[in-house]
């Protein structure tokens, strides 16, 4: 399923996640970052953030326009 990563240094990049709760990503500057999944309805559709905690607070308020721009896939809805 596609994942929209909100927050951390891949805020608004998307990644292809096959299993799981939560994903680990490197990163340039030898960190690996923690991205918790979370699913998100908008438009009557349910989408999956991946949330970086660890970064302070991710801001949600650009998943709608971030879900535009990046054309992410729906994991259920019409």
């Amino acid at each position: 399923m596609q994942w929209l990563l909100l927050g951390g240094p891949w805020n608004g990049k998307t990644l292809w996640i096959k299993a799981g709760s939560s994903v680990r990503v490197p990163h340039e500057d030898g960190e690996e970052y923690l991205y918790a999944g979370e699913n998100y309805l908008h438009d009557g559709r349910l989408y999956r953030l991946g949330v970086c905690h660890s970064e302070g607070d991710a801001d949600l308020s650009a998943a709608p326009r971030l879900i535009q721009e990046t054309g992410l896939q729906h994991i259920a809805g019409s």
